[in-house]
């Protein structure tokens, strides 16, 4: 089932949780994931943000230059866009053999 943090936050959720939530499609989870993060970060006050900070050491800022981050995703993004127009026979000549 997982570790035990996994389980203990399991046990806490009412019966049949887990099996609505793995019997959602993929995208209808994301959706009520982001909803839930989304409610989450709107009641943290500022003064809880700073506390987590000092804290927490998974809230940290990131160690990535944003800019050069942004520029890395937008030639992964033009690259899979020229990739998904490529034609099927050109697709499987750019797979390999499977």
């Amino acid at each position: 089932m997982g570790s035990d943090a996994e389980r203990r936050v399991w046990a806490a959720m009412p019966a049949g949780s887990r099996d609505a939530l793995a019997a959602l499609p993929s995208a209808d989870l994301r959706t009520l994931l982001l909803g839930v993060a989304r409610d989450r970060a709107e009641a943290v006050r500022p003064a809880q943000v700073l506390r987590r900070w000092n804290e927490d050491r998974f809230v940290r800022p990131s160690a990535a230059d944003p800019r050069a981050l942004s520029r890395v995703e937008r030639r992964m993004l033009v690259r899979h866009l020229a990739f998904r127009r490529t034609s099927s026979v050109d697709r499987m000549a750019l797979d390999g053999p499977r």
